[in-house]
């Protein structure tokens, strides 16, 4: 019994020492100012209703539900549900490697979209603000709600829409 007291032992202290670090969902706080000028994106030669239009396609491409829109306030929110599954550490592959089981975690995510097109002067303003909403599967309960201020994020959202009004101008 004292041998497998002493391996119990030295397996607990190994497998303490290698827990994983929480990932850090809490982004670096940027100012407004900076979240605007990542957030928006400015259209000349466009139409307001335009411009609406390709941003409701993009956003419909990338998976998202669109819950409201309202072309005179230039207004559409959407949202995409995932499921993330969080399998990659050390301690959930040691378990499974032992046959003790399966230790996925899962998680609910809920990206929320609001779009903002407006006229500005001759150009059409647009700002997109997203925020991920991550709860434990099954629960519902919120764990974390972040603002997603990643400017890739963004570029590649508004490269989208860039394309998108490209392919409406030819009228395909």
């Amino acid at each position: 019994m004292k041998r497998y007291g002493g391996f119990l032992a030295i397996l607990s202290i190994l497998l303490t020492g290698c827990l994983p670090v929480r990932p850090n969902f809490n982004p670096p706080q940027i100012t407004q100012l900076q979240a605007r000028a990542i957030q928006t994106r400015n259209y000349e030669g466009l139409d307001q209703k335009t411009v609406l239009k390709t941003v409701l396609n993009v956003l419909q491409d990338e998976g998202f539900i669109v819950h409201y829109g309202d072309v005179e306030l230039g207004l559409l929110n959407a949202s995409k549900e995932l499921v993330e599954i969080n399998n990659n550490d050390f301690i959930t592959q040691f378990i499974e490697s032992l046959g003790l089981g399966n230790t996925l975690y899962t998680f609910d995510s809920t990206i929320e979209a609001t779009a903002n097109i407006s006229e500005f002067g001759k150009k059409i303003k647009v700002r997109l603000s997203v925020q991920r909403k991550i709860a434990f599967s099954g629960s519902g309960q919120i764990m974390t709600v972040n603002q997603i201020n990643d400017p890739k994020f963004y570029q590649e959202f508004f490269v989208k829409v860039d394309k998108g009004l490209f392919i409406q101008k030819q009228g395909l």
